[in-house]
This record gives C-alpha cells, sequence and structure tokens, in this order.
C-alpha cells in the first residue's frame, strides 16, 4: 500500500465500522489496535481519527488513553440498563430513572474531569 493512501484506506475501514455497528458508541479506538489491525503506523490511524472527528463520526478526547487503562464500557453499559429498566417498568418509575440518570452523569462527571489537587501549602 502506498504510504499515503494508508491513512485513505484506516478512514474507509473506520468508517465502515461505525454505522455497521462493528464499532459501538462508547468504545474509544486507541490508535495502537487499528494499526496492528490494519498493518499500519499509528501516523495514518491518527490522521484518520481527526479526520472523522472533522465530520462528527469520532470525539477526540484527551481522556482517551485513560479511559482505555480504566475501561468503564461496563460499568456505564449496567448504568443504562438499569436506567432503562426503571424507565420502562410497569409502574413507570420517573423518579428512579431520574435519580439513576443524575447519579449516573455525576460519576461520569467525577471520572472525566477529576477536581484539580490543590497544591501543598496554598489553599
Amino acid at each position: 500500500m502506498p504510504a499515503g493512501a494508508a491513512w485513505q484506506y484506516v478512514l474507509d475501514a473506520i468508517g465502515h465500522r461505525i454505522p455497521t455497528g462493528q464499532l459501538t458508541p462508547g468504545q474509544a479506538p486507541v490508535e495502537t489496535e487499528p494499526a496492528a489491525r490494519f498493518g499500519v503506523s499509528k501516523t495514518p490511524v491518527r490522521e484518520a481519527l481527526k479526520t472523522l472527528a472533522g465530520t462528527g463520526l469520532v470525539a477526540m478526547s484527551q481522556y482517551a488513553v485513560a479511559r482505555a487503562a480504566d475501561p468503564s464500557w461496563e460499568r456505564e453499559a449496567a448504568g443504562h440498563r438499569e436506567i432503562l429498566r426503571l424507565a420502562l417498568a410497569l409502574d413507570g418509575d420517573a423518579g428512579g430513572a431520574a435519580s439513576a440518570l443524575h447519579a449516573h452523569i455525576a460519576s461520569f462527571v467525577r471520572r472525566a474531569f477529576p477536581e484539580p489537587r490543590p497544591e501543598e501549602g496554598r489553599r
């Protein structure tokens, strides 16, 4: 594959996997995994992801390495299932669903945007 075509190949491959469900919402495509899968370096993967971010198909985040090191997909999916269960309950537990949703969002905010630690000696 010509060097200049590598990012286009990765772009097409990842772009195809999103609408077909092979890459699911919340799944962070870390550069090393697609690079190994497609037999290219991380640079074409990075360029393809930037291009896809420009189209809105993926979201680039400085918090992506942290999520890869501490994957929370299962925890987040469980939270979503609980919110859905409460919302669809026969008695329609809207209050419970609202509370579960609030707790779920608050948990995400705490993980994604941790409070900065005060420097020693400063108050």
